[in-house]
């Protein structure tokens, strides 16, 4: 299967606008910083003034060119100059974009992401979660992505139950397993990001305690799979639209004192998101933030 890349070129002001406006509509999002690299915030060298590449992943062209206009339309009402453009991707092309840039990261003092085809010696008391995200996205690269890992390291505990909306590569799953989690499901629209997933968690010796299923919440439940609730925790890294379309189903999914976990959205989103997850029957108990993002923690109970 092809790809098309959808590559916007920005200010460093729009970034998160043009990602946080792309993000519900293609099969995954990057941002590339002038050199070629992923910019980390570990990493200041790399975060100037200058432009920056937002870069948007469609499986059509009918997608893509929807895509293309969101981005146009971002940079009209913000009266900004930036270029759009589209590009047909083969997926051997797509399948190796990430190895351009995928190096080892250091989520925490004791959790640490390693690329499956890199060496690395763990140093005492460090935790590796091994990853090769493939055709799905989650690298822990993205802020929200680094959020919901430190989120998690909070949240899970030994014996946990965890449903990992939106699993992209299984990043979050496998963090929770390696947290203590007894069980996670994973669910993700894409079959793409189910076969990541599963690949991830073998990869990692955690297969027993993940499943991945295509589908989501509500009326795309994955089909023939019985409906589970009582979950501890519930991980959701996908879009404040997304969040706030089903805080209903967060809510009933949720254990009475258990956790959600939302990222994947900006501080203009925060008021709506609070709103949706307090009528919802949550109780937001804190809003973190890495640069323009944000990630809610919210309780049942």
């Amino acid at each position: 299967m092809d790809w098309i890349e959808l590559s916007v070129r920005v200010s460093r002001d729009l970034e998160a606008s043009v990602i946080e406006a792309l993000t519900p509509l293609a099969s995954g999002v990057a941002s590339e910083s002038p050199g070629g690299y992923i910019a980390e915030p570990d990493e200041p060298h790399l975060l100037d003034d200058g432009p920056v590449t937002v870069k948007a992943y469609f499986s059509t062209e009918e997608d893509a060119m929807s895509g293309a206009e969101t981005a146009r339309g971002v940079l009209e009402e913000a009266s900004a100059e930036g270029e759009v453009f589209l590009t047909l991707l083969a997926e051997e092309d797509w399948a190796g974009l990430w190895k351009r840039y995928f190096g080892v990261q250091r989520i925490s003092s004791t959790l640490v992401i390693v690329p499956s085809w890199k060496d690395y010696q763990p140093k005492p008391g460090e935790r590796v979660l091994e990853l090769d995200p493939g055709l799905a996205f989650g690298t822990g690269q993205h802020p929200t992505t680094r959020l919901c890992l430190k989120a998690v390291e909070r949240a899970v505990g030994p014996g946990s139950k965890v449903l990992d909306v939106g699993a992209g590569s299984g990043i979050l799953s496998i963090a929770a397993v390696i947290c203590g989690a007894e069980s996670v499901l994973a669910l993700d629209l894409d079959q793409q990001a189910v076969e990541a997933t599963t690949r991830n968690a073998r990869l990692n010796r955690v297969e027993s305690r993940i499943e991945a299923l295509a589908g989501t919440l509500g009326e795309r439940w994955p089909a023939g799979r019985q409906r589970e609730h009582g979950f501890d925790v519930v991980l959701a890294n996908i879009s404040a639209r997304a969040i706030v379309g089903l805080a209903v189903e967060f809510a009933a999914h949720l254990a009475d004192g258990g956790t959600l976990v939302a990222s994947g959205f900006l501080e203009e989103s925060v008021p709506d998101v609070r709103a949706a997850l307090g009528t919802a029957g949550l109780r937001v108990v804190s809003v973190r933030r890495q640069g323009e993002w944000r990630l809610a923690e919210a309780r049942k109970g």
